[in-house]
C-alpha cells in the first residue's frame, strides 16, 4: 500500500508529468520498484523514507530521456520528500539521484541514449549550465558524443576534453567556469565529462559526477562497440554493393546476350520450318517451338528483372517509389495482373533495407502472377520513424503455406526462404498469409536502423 508520503509525491509528479500512458507506466514501475525494495522491512519511519525515495527516484529516471527535468522541479520534489520523511534536503537529493540513476541503468537503453539520460539528470540535480561527454574511440579523432544545455560546445570545452583525454587526468580550472573529469575503464581514460559551472558549485557537482562515472563508462563501452559494428557493416555493405553491381553488369553482358542470340536462332528455325526449307514438320514440332520461345522470353524477363534489382542506380540513386516502379516495369510482359503502388517515405532507408524491399516486391509479384493467377496486385510500403512496413497482396487463388514452402525447398526453389533470411539479418521479420481460394499476403517489417537513431541523439 502506498504511504501518505508516496501519495502526495505521486500527486506532485502527476502535476509535473501530466496524464497519459507514459506517466502511468513511469509511476507504476516506480511503485513496483519501491515495493520490491521495502518488502519484508518493518513499517518504521526509515523504511517509509526509503520507499518514498525509491519511488521518486524511479519516476524521475524512468522519463529522463523523454522529457528534460528542470532544476526547479527536482528541488521542489526533493524538498517535499525531505519534509515528509524528516531528512536533510541534501541527503534526500543524493539518494533520489542514485535511485534515478539506477532506473536509467535498469532500462537497458542503447549507449548514447543512456549517456544523454545521465547527463540530463546530472544537470537537473546540480543546476550546472551545460555538460558534454567526449571520446576518441573508436577513432583517434576527438568527438562529442552527447551535449546537454547548449546547442554546440564551445572551443574551451573542446580544449578541456582534449587535454583530459591526452593526460588521463581531471582538469578542475580553479576559478574558471569550464571543468573536466576523466572517465576511466580498466585504469585507462576512455572519455571526458566536461561541464560549465561556477567555482563555488564545482565541488558539489564533482561529487555528483563521481556517482555517474561507472555508469558512463559502461554506456560509453556499449556506444563504442556499436559504432565499431556500424563501421564494419558499412564496409561489408559497400563491398556487397560493388559485387551486386558487377554481377548485374555480368548478367547483362553475358547470359542476356547469349539468351538473345539463342532466341534469334529459335525464331530462324521456326521460319525455316514454316517455309518448308526443311522436311515437313508435324504441327507438334511447331507447338513445341512455341513453348520453347515462351520459356525463353520468361527466362529473359527473369534475368532482366534480377539485373535491375542488383543495379545500384535503381536501388539507391532514385526515390524508393521510382525504384519499385522500375522493378515492376522490369518484369514487363510477364505481369498480366494490374499492379497498384502505395509507397510513403523511403529516403531514410539504408541500402541493405532498400535491396530487401525490392527483393520482397519482386518475389511477391512473381509468385502472385505465376502461382496465384492473380488479376489485381497491391504493393504497399510505409517507412516510419521506428519501422518500415511492406506488403504485397494479391487476389489470386491462394495456397497452403506450409506444404507449398516444403515442396519448394525440396525442388531447390528458395526465393521466399532467401527473402526471409535477408530480412532477418536486418533485424526484421517476413510473414506469408494465404489459404486455398486466396487472397495471399506477403509482408515484412524492418526496424529503424539503430545507428541512425544514435545519430539523431547526438545531433539533438
Amino acid at each position: 500500500m502506498p504511504t501518505a508520503c508516496e501519495k502526495r509525491l505521486c500527486s506532485h509528479l502527476r502535476e509535473l508529468l501530466g496524464t497519459g500512458p507514459l506517466t502511468d507506466q513511469a509511476l507504476g514501475d516506480a511503485r513496483r520498484r519501491s515495493e520490491l525494495l521495502t518488502s519484508g522491512i518493518s513499517t518504521s519511519a526509515d523504511a517509509k523514507a526509503l520507499g518514498a525515495t525509491a519511488f521518486v527516484g524511479g519516476a524521475i529516471g524512468a522519463v529522463a530521456l523523454e522529457r528534460p527535468w528542470h532544476p526547479e522541479e527536482i528541488s521542489a520534489l526533493v524538498a517535499q520528500l525531505a519534509t515528509d520523511s524528516d531528512v536533510e534536503v541534501e541527503a534526500a537529493g543524493r539518494e533520489v539521484f542514485r535511485r534515478a540513476l539506477q532506473a536509467v541503468e535498469e532500462a537497458g537503453l542503447p549507449g548514447l541514449h543512456t549517456i544523454r539520460a545521465i547527463l540530463s539528470l546530472l544537470r537537473a540535480f546540480t543546476g550546472m549550465h551545460e555538460a558534454s561527454l567526449w571520446t576518441t574511440a573508436p577513432t583517434t579523432a576527438l568527438q562529442c558524443l552527447v551535449s546537454v544545455g547548449a546547442d554546440e560546445p564551445s572551443r574551451r570545452m573542446r580544449a578541456a576534453a582534449r587535454e583530459t583525454l591526452r593526460s588521463g587526468r581531471s582538469r578542475l580550472a580553479g576559478r574558471g567556469l569550464v571543468h573536466s573529469l576523466a572517465i576511466s575503464r580498466w585504469d585507462r581514460p576512455v572519455g571526458a565529462l566536461v561541464f560549465r559551472a561556477r567555482a563555488a558549485e564545482r565541488d558539489r557537482i564533482v561529487s555528483y559526477a563521481a556517482e555517474v562515472e561507472p555508469t558512463l563508462g559502461t554506456a560509453l563501452d556499449r556506444a563504442t562497440v556499436l559504432s565499431r559494428n556500424v563501421a564494419r557493416e558499412r564496409l561489408l555493405q559497400e563491398a556487397s554493393e560493388k559485387r551486386s553491381a558487377r554481377l548485374a553488369y555480368d548478367i547483362h553482358d553475358g547470359p542476356l546476350q547469349d539468351l538473345a542470340a539463342l532466341s534469334g536462332d529459335v525464331r530462324l528455325l521456326r521460319r525455316q520450318l514454316e517455309r518448308g526449307l526443311l522436311d515437313e514438320a508435324p504441327p507438334v514440332v511447331l507447338g513445341r517451338l512455341d513453348d520453347l520461345e515462351a520459356r525463353l522470353r520468361a527466362l529473359d524477363g527473369d534475368l532482366r528483372a534480377f539485373a535491375v534489382s542488383l543495379d545500384r542506380a535503381t536501388a539507391l540513386d532514385v526515390p524508393l517509389a521510382e525504384a519499385v516502379r522500375r522493378q515492376v516495369a522490369a518484369l514487363g510482359s510477364r505481369l498480366s495482373a494490374s499492379v497498384r503502388l502505395n509507397i510513403r517515405g523511403g529516403e531514410d532507408l539504408t541500402p541493405s533495407q532498400r535491396y530487401a524491399l525490392l527483393a520482397l516486391v519482386r518475389e511477391g509479384l512473381v509468385n502472385a502472377q505465376e502461382h496465384g493467377r492473380a488479376s489485381q496486385i497491391q504493393v504497399r510500403i510505409s517507412v516510419g520513424r521506428r519501422r518500415t512496413l511492406a506488403t504485397v497482396e494479391d487476389d489470386g487463388r491462394g495456397f497452403e503455406v506450409e506444404n507449398t514452402l516444403q515442396r519448394a525447398a525440396k525442388r531447390g526453389r528458395l526465393g521466399l526462404a532467401g527473402l526471409a533470411e535477408r530480412v532477418r539479418m536486418l533485424g526484421g521479420t517476413v510473414r506469408i498469409e494465404s489459404s486455398p481460394g486466396g487472397p495471399t499476403r506477403l509482408s515484412a517489417v524492418l526496424p529503424h536502423w539503430e545507428s541512425r537513431a544514435d545519430k539523431r541523439v547526438r545531433a539533438a
